[in-house]
């Protein structure tokens, strides 16, 4: 006859092997701490775009095709005794093709016989151009500094578009810090487990735009595990909606932005323990609602239909 106890252990044996059985979210899975955490060092960033676009001006319509590439280096400094820090960005190599009906124009850095012609005007100033953030000791972007350089020697090299360029520095300070944080603003603020969703609404005042207001939805797919550490796989979609119309004077036209509504979606990977966005691929469409109006008072309508992509990669150089 078998004793109470031992029909007790067999029991909870059994528990046992089923609750090992049990997937990660119904045992309760491993909740991660995402953040962004600057750490001291080199990191190579690029981002590849790829647009197609439809512009229709006053009912005739035209295809453009967008391709570029911006190659950066960040450099994090080593923190200061209350852990605040500098981050250095230089740009490194800019490269664009646009393509508008059955005419091209490409600008590349890197190469000598492309890095002149009308698109170098835009660019050329970029490269090698520094920008500095001011990191918090929570991680946190304080200040960008560095695009009022940038956009003063655009000025002097393109004089025509000198009058747009200073209404661009006036609008900049705090947008750009928007932008700069964006990545940083995908994350969750609490530790969360695979499975876990949240929401982020973000406000940005966007030059020549303004204020636009982002809305995210975020689930945590799953944590992937190597010899390097965990991978946070985390799916996002979202939308991009203009407040309000905007009016920038772009020498002797006036732009005007009535609308501006796009949906992206997309999936980020970022290192746990590096604290860095590895990669992002983003699928994304939007309308444009806008109006030139020249001198004289005549405006013409203008629409914009986009799709695109978007890639982000980043890695942390080997330490010297």
């Amino acid at each position: 006859m078998t004793s109470l106890s031992d029909r007790r252990l067999r029991l909870l044996s059994v528990l046992v092997a089923a609750a090992a059985a049990l997937p990660a979210a119904a045992r309760g899975a491993e909740k991660v701490k995402l953040e962004m955490k600057y750490l001291p060092g080199k990191y190579l960033v690029s981002m590849a775009q790829d647009m197609d676009q439809e512009i229709t001006v006053a009912g005739q319509e035209q295809q453009q095709k967008i391709s570029s590439l911006m190659v950066m280096e960040m450099e994090v400094e080593k923190p200061d005794p209350r852990g605040a820090r500098k981050a250095k960005i230089i740009y490194k190599r800019i490269k664009q093709s646009m393509q508008v009906g059955a005419m091209s124009q490409e600008f590349d850095s890197a190469d000598p016989a492309k890095a002149s012609g009308p698109l170098a005007a835009g660019f050329q100033p970029l490269v090698g151009a520094e920008i500095t953030l001011t990191i918090d000791p929570n991680n946190q972007i304080t200040d960008v500094s560095g695009l009022d350089e940038i956009l003063d020697k655009q000025a002097r090299d393109n004089p025509a578009a000198a009058r747009t360029l200073r209404q661009m520095k006036k609008s900049m300070g705090k947008s750009l810090k928007d932008m700069v944080s964006l990545s940083a603003r995908v994350l969750p603020d609490k530790p969360i487990a695979p499975g876990g969703t949240w929401n982020v609404e973000t406000p940005v005042d966007a030059p020549m735009i303004g204020k636009m207001k982002i809305k995210q939805t975020c689930t945590l797919q799953k944590i992937e595990r190597a010899a390097r550490g965990r991978t946070a796989v985390i799916a996002v979609k979202g939308n991009l909606k203009s407040e309000k119309p905007t009016t920038t004077e772009m020498g002797p036209v006036r732009l005007v932005v009535n609308k501006i509504d796009m949906t992206y979606e997309g999936t980020l990977r970022h290192l746990v323990e590096l604290g860095l966005a590895e990669s992002s691929v983003t699928e994304m469409k939007g309308v444009f609602d806008m109006a030139l109006t020249a001198p004289d008072g005549q405006s013409q309508p203008m629409a914009i239909k986009m799709t695109g992509t978007v890639k982000v990669t980043a890695k942390k150089l080997p330490d010297r």
